[in-house]
């Protein structure tokens, strides 16, 4: 099956307040380089710094809910062995529980597991793997720190299928509970609707206004080619108009955008697509997608 990779939008922000700063940033928001001059003091803080344990819990409130589901449809059902893994599903919405109890027989060996120890053996199991091997891409200060980045979750073979799913919705969840949401957006609205196609990258709040270069550090990623502002929405739009629902009414609070497209070097037969956002409250937040190159 045809798998969508990742996605990005980065919202980022005017500077100072929403009079005398957004004013004074007025002459950068025309040039796509942003602040060049200042470019030794720009400095970019995670504010969703999202932990393995942001990913963990998330995951044990999703297993939690889908084992009472299954309960619920399945009461007889006591114990799950690799043929029964199938059968044992309920009416949550959520899809975690199936690859999670055929990843862990597999990987385990085990021939079967008991109902009521489903939740705390997969959490266990995948523990290790969220806390050591998840690469932690944070560009800080001019340093990297180890923050989970969940868009690298997909690519790993040693957690469930699709785990990458929870990463993503407990960085939804981080992002929604700290930061400030810009004038006129619908921040719950934005990242659960983009969040449904292309993947969360976690928002950062910047000293000035970034150049390009500072942009691809921050998400380690090289931005290509670039169009900017009433073209970026218009080339998004006609790319995946669904995205850009939650901001179909272009409220003041956004300031300039930029939509990118690259060729993937280290992924071969793919493009990368991103959307880029600058808002009042300093915060770079974003989404990217990678398509098949036809």
């Amino acid at each position: 099956m045809l798998r969508r990779l990742l996605g990005f939008i980065l919202v980022g922000a005017c500077l100072g307040t929403a009079s005398a700063g957004c004013a004074a940033d007025a002459t950068q928001e025309k040039t796509l380089g942003g602040n060049e001059e200042d470019v030794t003091s720009f400095k970019a803080t995670y504010l969703a710094k999202l932990e393995p344990k942001d990913v963990l819990d998330t995951y044990a409130t999703l297993l939690e809910n889908e084992i009472a589901a299954a309960q619920q449809s399945h009461p007889g059902i006591t114990e799950v062995d690799v043929a029964g893994v199938s059968a044992f599903h309920g009416a949550a919405k959520t899809n975690v529980l199936r690859p999670g109890l055929e990843w862990y027989l597999a990987s385990t060996g085990a021939p079967s597991i008991a109902v009521s120890e489903i939740k705390g053996a997969l959490v266990a199991a995948v523990k290790p793997v969220v806390e050591a091997s998840v690469v932690r891409e944070a560009y800080e200060d001019g340093q990297w720190y180890g923050y989970v980045n969940p868009v690298k979750l997909m690519y790993r073979e040693d957690v469930p299928r699709d785990f990458y799913v929870v990463a993503q919705k407990a960085g939804v969840e981080v992002a929604l509970r700290d930061v400030t949401a810009p004038s006129g957006v619908d921040v719950k609205s934005l990242l659960t609707n983009a969040a449904a196609q292309w993947e969360l990258l976690l928002p950062v709040k910047v000293s000035t206004k970034p150049t390009f270069l500072q942009l691809g550090n921050i998400f380690h990623m090289d931005l290509g080619k670039v169009v900017t502002d009433d073209k970026a929405f218009a080339e998004i739009d006609n790319f995946d108009p669904a995205l850009l629902a939650p901001l179909k009414a272009r409220p003041q609070s956004i300031k300039a955008a930029w939509y990118f497209t690259s060729r993937n070097l280290n992924t071969f037969g793919v493009e990368d697509h991103g959307l880029i956002f600058m808002d009042e409250h300093k915060q770079v937040w974003g989404f990217y997608l990678q398509v098949p190159i036809e």
